[in-house]
């Protein structure tokens, strides 16, 4: 995880995080990130060990430990060691935390303002880029590591409300991206069954998913790498293979590993006839070495998109098949603003009217 960090910032934002935040020595059990209140206090781990937990019910299938119906627990679901950042959810997506992070021994945290941060993303667009582009890839291992448990657990990760997915990545953006992205992106149409990557396959493009579903799953068979993309596309390893998510219009799809530079972690297909709208590699990365301000923005969506879904995956690790219990737990147990924030609003109509004339356009042409 350090290296994350040190290969991500440039030296410029390391001095200027370490100017602006306050080394400390803090004790064993300290609560630093309480599950449902905004953190005002980023933390960047120095040196110690954390622990990340979940709430958990007696019908969660993940118990160990038989507990009474109207108990709940909390369930540690990994750990956080030296080069991990705590404390990123306000500054990246729209909901709290949906888990406490405590010290298990004495760690040494540097400590910044979440004000204070707020501000130097929005003046210094480079500096965005950077921390964006640097929380995303911290999220997506978290992620790595839950959709692992989905699998091992049999789990399907949760489907959200469209405008929800939409909101996440196009809210994000400006116009001026939204065009460059339909100018330069392919449109295509994939048959219902097509792949649209497979697991171990290098990919070559980012996608958008405009109409139709789509499911992702990993095999876990003990097969080389060279022999899983060699592989016919007519091969049977169903009885090998997980379903881990499913898509549906408006969502990013391969953002992980185009984010890292790595091969498909899973196969992604058409459950049904589907619009998607695929942005080359080679050209969206020529425009984030060119475009400070995409950049920072491109990056602050995906990083958004990556914590979704992994907080979409702790819902269904937590609550199984019963996932309507994580509203029941929000009303009880989470802080709530009395106020829906206007920005908010004002941005999921913005995001709704780009993704209706993506759509339209993709529909016209």
């Amino acid at each position: 995880m350090t290296d994350v960090l040190l290969k991500e910032l440039s030296n410029s934002d390391i001095d200027w995080l370490t100017e602006m935040g306050h080394q400390e020595e803090v004790a064993a059990d300290t609560v630093l990130v309480e599950r449902g209140k905004i953190p005002e206090t980023l933390y960047i781990v120095i040196d110690g060990t954390l622990s990340f937990s979940v709430l958990q019910e007696a019908k969660n299938r993940l118990s160990h430990v038989s507990v009474p119906k109207s108990e709940k627990t909390e369930w540690e679901m990994t750990r956080i060691g030296s080069g991990e950042v705590v404390g990123e959810t306000p500054l990246v997506g729209l909901y709290p935390p949906v888990g406490t992070i405590k010290t298990l021994e004495k760690s040494l945290l540097l400590s910044i303002s979440r004000e204070r941060l707020k501000v130097k993303l929005q003046q210094d667009l480079r500096f965005a880029a950077h921390f964006y582009r640097t929380i995303a890839i911290l999220l997506a291992q978290r992620r790595r590591i839950a959709e692992n448990l989905l699998v091992d657990n049999r789990l399907v990760s949760n489907q959200e409300e469209p405008l929800k997915k939409v909101l996440t990545f196009l809210g994000k953006l400006n116009d001026s991206d939204i065009h460059w992205m339909m100018s330069v992106g392919s449109k295509q149409k994939i048959a219902a069954g097509m792949a649209l990557f497979s697991q171990g396959r290098p990919i070559d493009a980012l996608y958008i998913l405009l109409d139709g579903t789509a499911a992702a799953s990993i095999c876990r068979a003990n097969i080389s790498s060279l022999s899983r993309a060699f592989a016919s596309k007519d091969s049977d390893t169903s009885s090998t293979k997980w379903e881990v998510a499913r898509y549906s219009s408006g969502e990013i799809i391969g953002e992980m590993s185009f984010l890292e530079n790595r091969d498909a972690y899973g196969t992604v297909k058409s459950l049904e006839n589907c619009l998607i709208l695929s942005l080359p590699r080679h050209q969206l990365v020529a425009k984030l070495q060119m475009d400070v301000g995409f950049a920072a923005r491109f990056y602050h969506a995906i990083a958004a998109v990556i914590q979704e879904k992994w907080r979409n995956a702790i819902i269904r690790l937590t609550y199984g098949q019963e996932t309507h219990r994580m509203s029941e737990m929000l009303d009880e147990d989470m802080e709530h603003q009395d106020e829906i924030d206007l920005d908010i609003l004002e941005n999921a109509a913005l995001a709704g009217a780009r993704f209706d004339w993506m759509l339209k356009r993709f529909r016209g042409g």
